[in-house]
């Protein structure tokens, strides 16, 4: 069994950004990545190492309705989330992925796990 841990603070600003939409969001191929909770200098680090990730998403044959489904899950890099590098969660009714602030490495598919 899984245990959910997340800081006042850490929920407090994912509801805000899930409730009403405020964003810093980029398009990657469909994909919609949230970058309102890291600063520009961690935003330009993991950009690139997720790009590649998502790279892979639609690199490995996955049917076009699978992809599709994925693009249509927001993925927010949150600095709270240090117990993994990513996690699919649902919050105030809406599924996403959080995602770590970290360099991914290119050669392992995390964002499908």
């Amino acid at each position: 069994m899984f245990k959910i841990i997340i800081s006042y603070s850490s929920f407090l600003i994912l509801f805000l950004v899930v409730k009403t939409g405020i964003a810093d969001t980029t398009e990657f191929h469909g994909f919609q990545i949230n970058s309102q909770l890291v600063s520009e200098q961690q935003k330009n680090n993991v950009l690139p190492s997720l790009g590649k990730q998502l790279d892979i998403v639609q690199s490995v044959g996955l049917p076009d309705a699978v992809v599709e489904f994925f693009k249509g899950i927001p993925i927010l890099i949150d600095p709270g989330l240090t117990s993994m590098p990513g996690q699919y969660t649902k919050l105030n009714g809406q599924w996403l992925v959080r995602v770590s602030p970290v360099v991914f490495p290119e050669n392992r598919p995390i964002v499908l796990h």
